[in-house]
């Protein structure tokens, strides 16, 4: 039992003391405040559970690669441009040091997309799921292999 646990306890046998010489109402507001204090240990064992379970074999999360921000100017006009920051998912059979070799290309790629765009295709929120998947469709065939699960824009402005 670890030290937080044993004054939990005793803060909690001290209030019960105290709540039962008094009305009930009294009781039950102190019963409610010392489960609020005693759930958060109950949070970590769960979590600490969960990370042992990962180590032990349990599913691989998947390498995320964050991509520099791209800046285009966007199709529609040379007023408009866009700014994005993009992290992609990867598949679990590549390394995050095994597609740096192929970043080149996937920025390529990305840009290519990203310049083809017009404010009307990508303002919405539906025009950014279109976006995202069109990256992840363009990157994993200019690449032949599916390397890319999934995009992450981690920023998107378009002006």
């Amino acid at each position: 039992m670890g030290l937080a646990t044993i004054k939990y306890k005793s803060k909690i046998r001290h209030i019960f003391r105290w709540a039962g010489h008094g009305h009930p109402f009294r009781f039950a507001v102190l019963l409610a405040a010392a489960l609020f204090l005693v759930q958060p240990l109950g949070c970590k064992k769960e979590e600490g559970a969960k990370s042992e379970e990962g180590q032990k074999g349990g599913k691989a999360e998947s390498p995320v690669y964050p991509l520099e921000p791209f800046v285009v100017n966007l199709a529609d006009s040379e007023d408009r441009y866009l700014r994005v920051a993009v992290s992609l998912e990867l598949t679990t059979g590549i390394t995050a040091e095994g597609f740096k070799q192929s970043e080149s290309k996937v920025r390529d790629v990305v840009l290519t997309l990203l310049s083809s765009k017009y404010y009307s295709d990508i303002r919405s929120a539906e025009g950014k799921v279109r976006l995202r998947s069109e990256i992840v469709n363009n990157i994993n065939s200019a690449l032949k292999k599916k390397y890319v699960n999934t995009a992450y824009f981690t920023e998107f402005i378009a002006q």
